[in-house]
């Protein structure tokens, strides 16, 4: 059960980056849009930041996954509920 219970404290902890990830990502977005806007930046900058954009996307996703596969390991192993 520990091992489930770490697991699980890791799955809350890649959410967390992946969501700051996702957050800076979006910024960034924001930023290259405009700039381009306004005439600056490079040609690709707007492609590559909303690249980058859906990558965190998918981390998100990733780790939401990740965490309800450890969610219902612990719920298996009997123990319903975590407290990090």
């Amino acid at each position: 059960m520990r091992e489930a219970e770490v697991d699980l404290a890791q799955a809350v902890a890649e959410g967390d980056l992946a969501a700051r990830t996702r957050a800076i990502a979006a910024e960034s977005l924001r930023v290259a849009e405009e700039l381009a806007k306004e005439g600056r930046g490079e040609a690709n900058d707007v492609p590559l930041a909303q690249i980058a954009l859906a990558d965190a996307e998918d981390e998100v996703a990733n780790a939401n996954a990740h965490k309800m596969t450890a969610q219902a390991k612990l719920l298996i192993l009997g123990r319903n509920t975590y407290n990090p």
